[in-house]
């Protein structure tokens, strides 16, 4: 198992909850006035946040890919809303996400996922 963590840079200005809804177990620790999130990841993993997948969005095309191959189930896809996995998008082999419906031109799609 390996870790990541990713730093919170900005203070609140007032009292704030972080919810942290990880794909693995997670830690969050206090430094200073910093938040500190701490991910395990799979072995060799990394996690890769906001990609925007290749693929025409054009209203027609509903199949898109990640840029590194992804550990499966770990995908998340975001269309303004984050999307439900095998409500609105499905995935297979390591790479290939495929949207039950295809995102009209204009439309962002960024996903997460951890990467193998």
């Amino acid at each position: 198992m390996m870790s990541e963590v990713i730093k919170i840079l900005h203070k609140p200005i007032a009292p704030v909850k972080i919810v942290v809804k990880p794909l693995v177990p997670t830690k969050i620790i206090r430094v200073g006035n910093s938040l500190v999130v701490q991910v395990t990841t799979v072995e060799g993993g990394a996690l890769v946040y906001n990609e925007t997948p290749t693929g025409a969005v054009n209203g027609s095309n509903a199949t898109f890919l990640s840029e590194f191959d992804f550990v499966p189930g770990s995908v998340e896809v975001f269309i303004a809303i984050k999307l439900k996995p095998l409500e609105d998008y499905n995935t297979s082999g390591n790479r290939t996400i495929t949207l039950y419906l295809s995102p009209l031109p204009g439309e962002n799609i960024l996903i997460n996922y951890i990467k193998l």
